[in-house]
């Protein structure tokens, strides 16, 4: 009876420890408490202040490890470009053409139609322009390469004169030049071969690279296209279970609205930079002036970037013509300028308009920022980079003044 008695103790005093009231009951961690937030912040901050201060310390391994990871994901990142550009086609064949007039009411079908047909499009579009363009550059750049003697001779006369008017100063410079440079000409032209056969393998490597990751870009882009209703299911989903419902739809739209400034930037910029190329080669065969497809692709190219495009294009384009003849530099020089100021006034507004919404001295500063940071690229990206980010500042800017009962300011 003593043992059962003692056994029945112990059983209710193991009860009654896993009670509520019982004051030695073991504690969970309240997630919901200030205090857990508050240290969840303290540690994210302190984790990230860490992580910075590593970067900072070791900027040099930061950049190369950056620069490692860029080249690792260019290939997705132009084949996610790729698939965004493609992407109003592949609709519009979508709606318009197999659902509309070829009335196909399978959804799989219409889309692997859709999607086919656009990439044989745009292929078919490049191996046109392929087999039209690239004959003509290379008959201007074997016209070019002929002219070279006679480029030459233009030069050595130029320089025959300025030595004629300063003939002291000019023998000087020589001979330094001669002393300090002839005895170290050998051993530099041993030093150049020595190195042509490493370069001659990095532009192979280089090239197998490229083909390697244009194929990559261009598989990525396909999957894209195929799977992009998966991939905003997912993300929408994905939004709504950490976003409360109404914070989740505000941001849909906002994406919305940032995917219609890139998307009015990219589609607009393309269809003008090709109309500026077109009237140049157009103006260009009707003056006279050689190399026309050679300098109208370089112009219609660096279209592409806002301001500075058209005069970045210009630059080889009158070098080359100034060479051949200065009157022929000249007219192209008048007809570059009057084909900015027809861009600049009327094409672009009615193509663009004001697509990101951006005033000029901040697409500037942008295009700077762009061409500092990736180049050519960048400068191209950076316009409507700025538009998204001025947009969000915009939107952040109106939430706050609405909340403070301010929204007159808004209006301004």
């Amino acid at each position: 009876m003593a043992n059962n008695k003692t056994e029945n103790n112990n059983i209710n005093d193991s009860v009654n420890s896993n009670t509520p009231d019982n004051p030695r009951r073991k504690k969970r961690i309240d997630t919901e408490s200030k205090y857990f937030t508050i240290s969840y912040y303290v540690v994210f901050v302190v984790l990230i202040s860490i992580v910075a201060y590593r970067f900072i310390i070791h900027w040099e391994s930061t950049l190369k490890t950056l620069s490692r990871i860029a080249q690792v994901c260019m290939p997705y990142f132009i084949g996610f470009l790729l698939a965004y550009l493609l992407n109003p086609m592949v609709n519009f064949l979508y709606d318009r053409l197999f659902k509309g007039v070829f009335k196909i009411k399978k959804s799989k079908v219409n889309w692997a139609l859709s999607i086919t047909t656009s990439y044989v499009i745009v292929l078919g579009v490049v191996v046109v322009c392929i087999s039209f363009i690239i004959p003509q550059l290379i008959n201007s750049i074997s016209d070019l390469i002929g002219q070279l003697p006679d480029i030459v001779n233009r030069v050595a006369d130029w320089l025959n004169e300025i030595v004629k008017d300063n003939e002291h100063i000019a023998q000087n410079s020589v001979n330094e030049f001669t002393d300090e440079n002839l005895p170290n000409l050998q051993e530099k032209l041993t030093e150049q071969l020595a190195d042509l056969i490493p370069a001659v393998y990095g532009v192979g490597v280089s090239f197998v690279k490229f083909i390697i990751n244009l194929f990559i870009a261009l598989m990525v882009s396909i999957y894209l296209i195929i799977d992009k209703r998966r991939i905003k299911k997912y993300l929408a989903k994905f939004t709504y279970a950490i976003m409360s419902k109404e914070h989740a739809e505000s941001f849909f739209v906002i994406v919305g609205d940032c995917n219609k400034i890139c998307k009015n930037f990219f589609i607009g910029k393309t269809i003008d930079s090709l109309i500026i190329g077109t009237l140049c080669l157009i103006a260009m065969s009707i003056i006279g002036l050689p190399y026309a497809v050679l300098i109208s692709v370089i112009v219609g190219i660096t279209n592409m970037i806002p301001y500075f495009g058209p005069y970045i294009g210009a630059i080889p384009g009158v070098i080359i013509l100034l060479i051949d003849k200065p009157s022929h530099g000249i007219a192209f020089l008048i007809l570059i300028i009057i084909l900015q100021a027809f861009d600049g006034c009327i094409l672009g507004p009615k193509i663009l308009g004001n697509s990101t919404g951006l005033r000029p001295i901040v697409i500037l500063f942008a295009i700077s920022c762009g061409g500092a940071l990736a180049g050519p690229l960048g400068m191209f990206l950076g316009v409507p980079a700025f538009g998204i980010i001025s947009y969000l500042i915009d939107k952040y800017v109106s939430y706050k003044l609405k909340k403070k009962n301010m929204s007159y300011l808004v209006k301004d």
